[in-house]
């Protein structure tokens, strides 16, 4: 896993300078690696920071260009920084992704709407319908 990935993901204190100084080092946004915690999937810093609610994160990475339309596929299963967001339930990355122009269409089986896995994630459907979703399939 590159530097970028497990500052992310670490969450400790100064996980957001040291996302910070990966990408002024040159670091691509989009780098693709392959975190523990992803059964295999490679990820984005920014599907990371998606999956885990890391708001400033993903800021940083949007401001530094990072495909917020990136998807990556493994074994038929799509992701992207969209996606997560919603499966996680986490409502102010998914509106930051949202805002810089996430698609609620992606290119795989699934549509962010039908990922969201609890009840209490509902609150992201108006969110997702609003900015155009088709509506779940089940």
């Amino acid at each position: 896993m590159a530097p970028i990935h497990d500052a992310v993901y670490g969450g400790k204190p100064g996980h957001v300078e040291a996302v910070r100084r990966e990408l002024a080092a040159g670091v691509s946004p989009d780098l693709l690696g392959v975190h523990y915690n992803s059964r295999g999937r490679p990820l984005t810093p920014l599907m990371i920071a998606g999956y885990m609610g890391r708001l400033e994160c993903t800021r940083l990475l949007i401001e530094a260009g990072a495909d917020v339309n990136i998807c990556t596929y493994i074994e038929g299963e799509g992701v992207s920084p969209l996606l997560l967001a919603c499966r996680t339930g986490n409502r102010d990355v998914v509106a930051m992704l949202l805002a810089a122009g996430a698609s609620v269409s992606p290119p795989f089986d699934i549509l962010p709407v039908e990922s969201l896995q609890h009840d209490n994630h509902k609150h992201i459907v108006p969110m997702l319908l609003r900015a155009g979703s088709p509506l779940p399939r089940f």
